[in-house]
């Protein structure tokens, strides 16, 4: 069985991760380190501190089936919910999606305590905003448990987390850029955006 975890960054997934693997007695694996092992990324070249991720991902997807299939429950953090799901050989081994949601000013307030490139954290904080994941997930199959992490502990959030597990409250349902405050926000930005790439000569 393999637990998809996703999110953006910022969102909590790596703290409630190892709540949750610990939890229900699974591993937690990191999409970044097993592709990672695999050799299957490459530092961007254009030095946006994040690194690139190779088409061909099938010897990554090998070994989650295999261990899958050896009674290993596996909690998989990721960023990158299509780039597995695009596999049918996943499928059946994917019973749920944990999506964590984050309002975007606490997660630009989060990242800013990982003293990342202030254009990094806009650019996740953007993400967040125009629900950029959460869109990645609305026409898939599977079923999908939204958790807003905002304002809560990583407790809370497991807490939530179990709430809606046993009620089997699935779908997705946030919409940040809805709100005006959260509108006007992504405008500044956006503009603080362009102004660092006008800047940058880019």
């Amino acid at each position: 069985m393999i637990i998809i975890l996703t999110g953006t960054p910022g969102t909590g997934k790596t703290v409630l991760g190892n709540l949750l693997s610990k939890e229900i007695d699974c591993s937690l694996t990191s999409t970044s380190t097993l592709l990672k092992e695999h050799g299957l990324t490459r530092t961007d070249p254009t030095g946006r501190f994040t690194e690139i991720v190779d088409d061909e991902i099938s010897s990554a997807v090998e070994t989650l089936v295999r261990e899958s299939q050896e009674d290993k429950c596996i909690v998989l953090e990721t960023i990158y919910p299509s780039l597995w799901l695009s596999y049918k050989d996943l499928d059946y081994e994917i019973p749920l999606i944990i999506l964590l949601r984050a309002h975007p000013v606490e997660l630009y307030n989060r990242l800013k305590t990982r003293n990342w490139p202030e254009q990094k954290i806009i650019e996740n904080a953007l993400s967040e905003a125009f629900n950029i994941i959460a869109e990645e997930l609305l026409d898939v199959s599977h079923d999908v448990l939204e958790i807003d992490t905002s304002r809560k502990t990583a407790i809370q959030s497991l807490e939530l987390l179990y709430d809606k597990l046993e009620e089997w409250r699935t779908g997705i349902s946030i919409d940040w850029i809805s709100d005006p405050d959260v509108q006007n926000l992504v405008a500044r930005w956006s503009i603080r955006m362009d102004l660092d790439k006008y800047r940058l000569g880019l």
